[in-house]
């Protein structure tokens, strides 16, 4: 199984594999069912491999484990 980073890296800088659209849904378990967001909104920290932080639709930023 690829690490969510490296597939993330992938989709950003591989031109031929990061030409399809992608989604990333993660589980809300506060508020909401499945959030999905494109990777365009996803941040992760270089020295961070078990979490990173999603731009949501109203604007909020979560760390997402």
């Amino acid at each position: 199984m690829i690490p969510v980073h490296e597939l993330l890296a992938r989709i950003r800088w591989d031109p031929q594999f990061g030409g399809g659209r992608f989604e990333l849904g993660y589980l809300d378990r506060k508020e909401k069912p499945i959030v999905r967001i494109p990777p365009e909104r996803i941040t992760i920290t270089p020295d961070q491999h078990f979490t990173f932080e999603a731009v949501e639709d109203d604007g909020s930023v979560p760390s997402v484990p």
